[in-house]
């Protein structure tokens, strides 16, 4: 997990609007992976040595994806929207097989 000095925190967002390919990957990739992983939480970074935690709840996937996805096509990274939304498919698909599952018990 990323460990992300406490002084620095407030310059995340400034960086992450500046550098949308380096954090908005790496916020992909742990996506991807807890998602594949069917994971109901998954944690992006640690701040500094204590235990304060950033994480995404799965509810929140889809919509962080949706905005990291237009992050990525107004910085012209094509490649990383198009896996937004791949993945972004496959949640809600997830969904609907779990939605059926229920109904059938």
């Amino acid at each position: 997990m990323l460990k992300i000095p406490r002084n620095l925190v407030p310059k995340l967002s400034q960086f992450q609007k500046k550098h949308p390919e380096l954090i908005g990957k790496y916020f992909l990739q742990k996506i991807k992976l807890a998602v594949l992983k069917n994971e109901s939480r998954t944690q992006l970074y640690r701040i500094g040595n204590t235990n304060n935690v950033a994480g995404v709840e799965y509810q929140e996937y889809a919509p962080m994806l949706e905005v990291m996805k237009d992050q990525f096509v107004k910085a012209e990274l094509y490649e990383l929207a198009k896996e937004c939304q791949e993945l972004i498919h496959t949640i809600h698909i997830n969904q609907l097989i779990t939605e059926t599952q229920k109904m059938k018990l």
